[in-house]
């Protein structure tokens, strides 16, 4: 490559981890705001609440986000000098927080969606079957997605009057990536269906509607926000270069722990509440969400 050509691919580089750095650092914003506007309710409804299985998931999506988010920060905006031999183990290690995170944020809301259906043991049968066959298959799509990445060599070949950052993707195989969001919004589909159904089923028994949004509304929106950025990811991944590939991962991520952390906040506030409906001949009953609904 000569002198020329070789300065036009560092400026797209350069082009390139400009853009990356504004979403990344865009992101980092959002995790920390998020958090800060949610302290409150965190403190109320999970720090002093005894220890369970979803508290552990709770602190394992809402917190491995700031390691990840750390990880970002020395990807995208540390000297390419420094990080470069490291490209491809940051990477990993990336991967392997991202699944763990979507994987606990997928179980937070699949345990919802069983406690509405009233813990019925086949339904959880089939949803631990179910969400351990995706689980795998998204570990081994991002598996040997990470393995098809190259990265530029940015720290022996910048020029002095270019300040490189972070790792440069030039070449990688998209179709894991396909399929991994695919699996991703797979598992969104089912768990938002289930609670859809109840919901709706409620809904038209009538009653009280605060716990009827926690149902229906709120597993809604989580599948919008997630089926959309879903669908961007794909877009991005089949519209531009490969340096671009990860774009918006960690910003999906984000959205996905603030709407995990938020069902588990809002079902929490209904705990002790009591609850009106109406059946179908019209009878009116009366429950009390337990804790064993919302921990």
């Amino acid at each position: 490559m000569n002198a020329t050509a070789q300065q036009q691919a560092l400026i797209s580089i350069l082009e390139t981890r400009r853009i990356t750095s504004y979403v990344e650092a865009a992101s980092v914003t959002l995790v920390v705001y998020d958090y800060l506007i949610t302290l409150d309710a965190e403190i109320k409804y999970v720090w002093g609440s005894r220890w369970s299985l979803i508290t552990l998931l709770y602190y394992l999506t809402k917190y491995l986000l700031f390691v990840d988010g750390l990880g970002i920060v020395f990807q995208t905006f540390v000297s390419s000098s420094i990080v470069f031999g490291h490209c491809r183990a940051i990477t990993f290690v990336g991967g392997a927080i991202f699944v763990t995170g979507t994987c606990t944020a997928e179980t937070i809301l699949a345990m919802k969606a069983w406690a509405v259906w009233g813990k019925d043991k086949r339904l959880g049968i089939t949803l631990l079957i179910i969400f351990t066959a995706i689980i795998a298959g998204v570990c081994v799509c991002i598996s040997l997605f990470f393995k098809s990445l190259e990265f530029a060599d940015t720290a022996s070949a910048s020029a002095p009057s270019i300040d490189l950052t972070g790792c440069s993707v030039i070449r990688a195989n998209p179709n894991f990536l396909v399929a991994d969001w695919i699996l991703i919004m797979t598992m969104d589909a089912i768990v938002t269906l289930l609670l859809m159904i109840r919901g709706i089923h409620a809904y038209k028994m009538g009653g009280n509607s605060g716990l009827l949004r926690v149902l229906y509304r709120d597993g809604m929106i989580y599948f919008i926000y997630m089926a959309g950025m879903s669908i961007v990811n794909l877009i991005l991944i089949f519209n531009l270069p490969p340096g671009f590939l990860l774009l918006t991962t960690f910003l999906t991520r984000v959205i996905h722990v603030s709407l995990a952390s938020r069902v588990v906040l809002r079902t929490r506030e209904y705990a002790g509440r009591s609850v009106h409906m109406f059946n179908s001949r019209g009878d009116e009953q009366s429950w009390t969400v337990s804790h064993s609904f919302v921990t």
